[in-house]
């Protein structure tokens, strides 16, 4: 991903991000991206800083199950990871998304 051009630059986008009092319009406004620390150590550096806005990556974990086949009864799970630190609309590209597993299964699996 990191050979993509501009990737880094883009990794870095945040950073610059307008922010508005008490309106949040992405992931960076909440509270977690802004008090994050390094450590569990209450005088730990914050881990979303601008100095290593292109190394340290927020990731969003997601499951999702899809049915690869017309005509036949099978679910597909794919567990992924989105870069929250690119913008919006790179952040869920498939060249911009890590695959963490696949679930193969007859169905898909019970919420309970």
């Amino acid at each position: 991903m990191y050979c993509q051009p501009g990737f880094e630059k883009n990794l870095r986008h945040w950073s610059e991000h307008k922010r508005f009092d008490n309106i949040l319009t992405d992931i960076y406004d909440g509270q977690v991206w802004k008090n994050f620390k390094e450590t569990s150590n209450e005088n730990s550096a914050k881990f979303f800083r601008t100095e290593v806005a292109d190394s340290n990556l927020g990731l969003m974990l997601n499951l999702d199950w899809f049915q690869p086949y017309d005509g036949v009864i099978h679910s597909t799970g794919v567990i992924y990871a989105a870069i929250c630190n690119l913008p919006q609309d790179m952040r869920f590209k498939r060249e911009n998304m890590l695959v963490l597993g696949l679930l193969p299964s007859l169905n898909e699996v019970s919420l309970h």
